[in-house]
């Protein structure tokens, strides 16, 4: 029945999770539009991200077994992606328009995405890192890689974290400069909606791989 999948299940306790973790981050957010409440808004919406990211790792491989470092790992990983990725579509949306029409846009929109680029740097290298130990954990060996469906869908999914990176690599060498140099910010907002597209892709390559046995459970 329902209540038991809900209440009786590892799946459910993760969607329980999830739909709490979602709530929170709301409330954090809806808190943190108030001037006077914007520090503790916003501590309340990252406890809120905090536990989304968990009920992801719970309903995924990670908690097959339940062990530590799989979990462990599969928080970090979610955690920064979406500091990578989330944080890229606030600045390509909410942050670079307004820095526009800023009384001097070049430096505006310069240092939103001078501040911008030391966090995706951060974050992307903890989501490969993050991402080689749970890929490490799910598949447990070289030839894995190709000799599973599993495998196979993974490897799609890192080339185009690959692509990702190489856009992200772009906008940060050459994109980035010439910005600051022009004050033109057409080609980096392209690269932005290329990196940011990349990333759909990775996230319905995702879906599809969380549902496909890895070759450890297989065993």
């Amino acid at each position: 029945s329902l209540h038991v999948l809900v209440l009786g299940s590892g799946w459910g306790h993760a969607w329980l999770l999830e739909l709490g973790a979602l709530t929170v981050a709301i409330v954090g957010l809806s808190v943190a539009r108030r001037s006077a409440g914007a520090r503790s808004g916003w501590a309340i919406a990252a406890l809120g991200a905090i536990g989304l990211a968990c009920a992801a790792a719970l309903s995924g491989h990670a908690a097959v077994p339940q062990t530590t470092l799989p979990l462990a790992t599969d928080v970090v990983h979610v955690l920064a992606a979406g500091c990578w990725m989330g944080a890229l579509l606030v600045l390509l949306v909410a942050g670079l328009p307004p820095a526009r029409a800023a009384t001097a846009p070049a430096r505006a929109m310069a240092a939103l995405v001078n501040a911008f680029s030391s966090t995706a740097l951060a974050s992307a290298a903890v989501v490969v890192l993050s991402g080689v130990v749970a890929a490490w954990h799910n598949v447990g060996s070289v030839s894995a890689l190709g000799g599973s469906s599993y495998g196979r869908v993974l490897l799609i999914k890192l080339a185009v974290l690959a692509v990702a990176a190489l856009i992200g690599l772009y906008n940060w060498r050459r994109a980035r400069p010439a910005l600051a140099a022009s004050g033109d910010d057409a080609a980096i907002r392209r690269a932005m909606r290329a990196e940011l597209t990349a990333a759909a892709v990775i996230l319905l390559v995702t879906a599809v791989l969380v549902a496909i046995p890895t070759p450890v459970e297989l065993r």
